[in-house]
């Protein structure tokens, strides 16, 4: 990677946010199908035959209001308007004008395609950064996932810290 830091500003609009967000979910329908529609669907029936206070089960689905959430924060804030700075180790993100919030690159889980135009850059702890293509070059996504690869991976497939 470059010495200097690689600065980014992008605008995306509602459409690409929901068509970014939708692809990544239902890349992996079978997934999204035993982690989201098939427990609410138990907490529903449970709901309805027996009593509405398992309607209350639905707050631990937590997959569910990640969904949610990426489906209804277009709706209610529109376009979002991006910075992103990406430095030798660790990459900054914010909504234009506001503080960068960092991640260190080893937190990385994934960097991935989903739609044509716009890489999904998924972090350990639930962060996704949705980047339009022709903003990353080639270099920097390669920088990027060699600090993925780098990471250990237990037994059961859980990558760890070293």
């Amino acid at each position: 990677m470059p010495d200097s830091p690689l600065k980014i500003s992008y605008r995306l609009n509602r459409r690409e946010r929901w068509r970014a967000h939708l692809a990544m979910w239902f890349r992996y329908w079978p997934g999204m199908v035993f982690m989201i529609v098939l427990p609410l669907g138990i907490v529903i029936t449970l709901a309805v035959e027996s009593s509405p206070w398992f309607l209350l089960l639905i707050l631990i689905l937590t997959n569910f209001w990640r969904f949610m959430a990426g489906i209804i924060h277009p709706l209610l804030y529109g376009p979002q308007c991006v910075d992103i700075v990406v430095e030798e180790k660790r990459l900054g993100f914010a909504e234009s004008g506001k503080e960068l919030m960092w991640r260190e690159l080893e937190w990385l889980e994934a960097i991935d395609q989903f739609t044509n135009d716009v890489w999904a850059v998924q972090f350990q702890d639930g962060v996704v950064l949705h980047v339009p293509m022709e903003k990353l070059s080639a270099v920097h996504v390669e920088r990027m996932r060699t600090f993925i690869e780098r990471q250990p991976v237990a037994a059961c497939g859980i990558k760890t810290q070293a």
